[in-house]
């Protein structure tokens, strides 16, 4: 009978010191992404343009970047189990890249019998508004399992960025510059978030956080002198791992 009622006692204070009561909290954390922009293709809209013929499409060849992410998050724990979270992230420039032969014959001066690339550059540039609830269940006495997912409010800067590369030599004629920079445009996009993660209690108002998060937006095809784009924006993705530091009060 004692052993009943110690056991009982145990499982009291246990889940008592499991228990998350409701409070807000504020974290600042971040990471790398593994950012992936869906298939595009541009085009050549002027005849003019030396090895290149007029209407080639160029189709994406590299769309895949690591890039840098910083979030920062405040939100309320409603009871033991559930978590409300309005995060504010921004990610490093990312690059997507298209790029076809030159061809010899024309005026860029391809020599040494390699083959020579032009080179569109895509580059972007994402923050984002995250509103997500989460499911946190307990792990042992200091730590719990997250599971979230929210919804995404994205906001895309890109522009594309003209390079020459060769492995050989490219020799442009009309003294056109090797690299060139376009205005830059904007895409505003809803997507999702779906978060797992470990937090660690460090102090009775302190705690570790681990996530991987898995995010959703959309980014422009921008235009340019040089490049007709098939379509006007792409879906894109982001696969991060985040550290954050947590404020409980």
């Amino acid at each position: 009978m004692k052993a009943y009622k110690f056991l009982a006692v145990a499982s009291v204070l246990t889940s008592t010191a499991l228990a998350q009561t409701p409070g807000f909290f504020v974290s600042a954390g971040g990471g790398v992404a593994r950012i992936n922009v869906g298939s595009f293709t541009v085009y050549n809209p002027d005849a003019s343009i030396q090895g290149q013929p007029q209407g080639e499409a160029l189709g994406a060849v590299d769309r895949k970047d690591n890039v840098s992410v910083a979030r920062l998050t405040a939100g309320y724990t409603v009871n033991e189990n559930w978590d409300v979270r309005l995060s504010y992230t921004g990610y490093g420039t990312g690059e997507a890249k298209v790029a076809f032969p030159l061809y010899t014959g024309y005026a860029w001066g391809v020599g040494g019998g390699a083959p020579t690339f032009q080179r569109h550059v895509l580059k972007y540039k994402t923050t984002a508004l995250t509103l997500m609830p989460s499911y946190t269940y307990a792990a042992g006495e200091k730590s719990r399992v997250i599971l979230g997912a929210g919804i995404n409010y994205g906001m895309t800067t890109s522009h594309f960025e003209e390079t020459y590369i060769t492995g050989a030599s490219v020799a442009p004629v009309y003294r056109i510059p090797t690299s060139f920079s376009y205005a830059e445009e904007t895409d505003h996009s809803l997507g999702y978030i779906l978060s797992l993660g470990f937090s660690r209690l460090i102090t009775d108002n302190f705690s570790a956080e681990v996530t991987g998060n898995y995010s959703t937006f959309k980014t422009k095809v921008p235009t340019s002198p040089w490049a007709t784009r098939s379509k006007s924006s792409v879906s894109a993705t982001a696969l991060s791992a985040e550290l954050a530091l947590i404020w409980h009060w």
